[in-house]
């Protein structure tokens, strides 16, 4: 299952590059939402960054996905920029 592959109940990829560290792929299992483990994970991953050098950040997420949306405004992101993938039909 994904959450094998993570920190037990969250599951996370993050990237550090020309001084910027990069949010991916950030989740929390289901049964633990709303307990405020995605802060605790973004504040971590954040604090992983800046001990490495990072002096910005970035993140994606779905636009669609209004709970991390407001989490992360809450943490002071804002959106930058939309995109969309090209899935083959």
């Amino acid at each position: 299952p994904l959450w094998s592959r993570g920190l037990g109940d969250v599951y996370k990829r993050q990237v550090l590059e020309r001084g910027a560290v990069g949010l991916y792929d950030l989740a929390v299992a289901p049964e633990h939402r709303g307990g405020g483990r995605g802060r605790a994970l973004v504040q971590a991953l954040l604090h992983w960054g800046m001990a490495a050098g990072a002096t910005s950040a970035y993140l994606q997420v779905r636009a669609l996905n209004t709970p991390a949306l407001r989490l992360y405004e809450s943490m002071g992101f804002k959106t930058a920029y939309g995109y969309h993938y090209r899935v083959p039909g």
